[in-house]
């Protein structure tokens, strides 16, 4: 199997992609160094953004850097669960802007922690939602199926 790189990406946008059930693997991770914008809409089988690979599961503890990226958008994604299920923590040194609408499933965003010291709110269908007190890993309850942080 070879391994995606996208060394040089630095806007994503994925709209309607019906079949689509993740978006990268773990390991695909490493090669996005210059990615600014990730956009998911529409995509109605898409579990998770990241789904964790047999390569990264032995180092499921490690960090994994998102550098650049500046703005992500999850909107109408029925069946999503989070952007990341492992363990693994996540850094977002620039992150400054989070959308989330119409995921009702989604109950958290990742299962390990995340830093994003940048990011003061999440702009959800309810509203925008500060940070102050859990970050960006925070838990999601599904209220008339929009995403309500907590």
């Amino acid at each position: 199997m070879t391994l995606l790189q996208l060394p040089n990406l630095t806007i994503l946008k994925i709209e309607r992609c019906e079949g689509l059930e993740y978006i990268f693997t773990s390991s695909t991770l490493e090669s996005l160094k210059h990615l600014k914008v990730l956009t998911v809409e529409e995509c109605k089988a898409v579990k998770v953004i990241v789904k964790e690979d047999g390569e990264h599961r032995e180092t499921s503890k490690s960090i994994i850097v998102f550098p650049r990226l500046k703005s992500l958008t999850l909107a109408d994604l029925p069946d999503l669960k989070g952007f990341f299920l492992g363990t693994n923590e996540f850094r977002w040194p620039v992150l400054e802007k989070v959308k989330i609408y119409g995921c009702p499933q989604m109950m958290n965003f990742t299962s390990g922690h995340s830093k994003a010291p940048k990011l003061n709110y999440i702009h959800t269908g309810l509203g925008k939602h500060s940070l102050d007190q859990c970050g960006l890993n925070f838990h999601l309850i599904n209220a008339t199926h929009e995403v309500v942080h907590m």
